[in-house]
């Protein structure tokens, strides 16, 4: 039964892969957390076993998560993997983006810009926070950073993923806010 369910998903969608993975990352956080001692000796080959057959294919078990390995995300992958933004505004940004990208790069640059302050208003709405049109990118990015709880310096170090947030410190994108402000 599973073959056969494994059979119909287009593994091309990655808001489906998502979904898998997220049902793999569930048993293999399972196999890793059982208390009895005989049992998680007896499940440590099965653990090492669906670990390696996750990197074989791309992808890695850490800290809880698994994760896709030494890729960097295409137009299509940012497209298909969340139902936040709405697609049909931002398709003309993507498509202005690749097309200029060789031969305008400034233009490319700014449809970026635009984008991530697009994108960033979006989350706003979203989560019925108000701002004013003419905020820029880098109070955008502080607004929804601490809206969603990723300020690293403001992070409870107790919290779940702590670690990870305070990575952002060093982030492209606080780099990124730097630059356009």
């Amino acid at each position: 039964m599973v073959e056969n369910y494994y059979y119909g998903i287009d593994w091309t969608n990655p808001k489906i892969v998502r979904k898998i993975l997220l049902v793999y990352e569930d048993v293999l956080n399972d196999l890793n957390e059982i208390e009895d001692q005989w049992n998680r000796d007896n499940n440590k080959p099965w653990l090492k076993k669906l670990t390696k057959f996750l990197l074989r294919d791309g992808y890695a078990f850490d800290n809880r998560k698994i994760s896709k390995v030494g890729e960097v995300a295409s137009f299509d992958d940012l497209q298909n993997a969340t139902d936040l933004l709405d697609k049909n505004h931002f398709q003309e940004y993507i498509e202005r983006i690749k097309k200029s990208i060789l031969e305008d790069p400034s233009l490319a640059i700014g449809s970026t810009k635009e984008l991530v302050e697009a994108t960033l208003k979006t989350i706003l709405n979203k989560l019925n926070i108000d701002f004013d049109k003419d905020d820029d990118v880098p109070k955008l990015l502080k607004t929804v950073q601490k809206a969603l709880e990723l300020v690293p310096d403001e992070v409870d170090d107790t919290k779940k993923g702590a670690d990870i947030i305070k990575i952002l410190r060093n982030h492209p994108l606080i780099g990124f806010s730097l630059f356009f402000g």
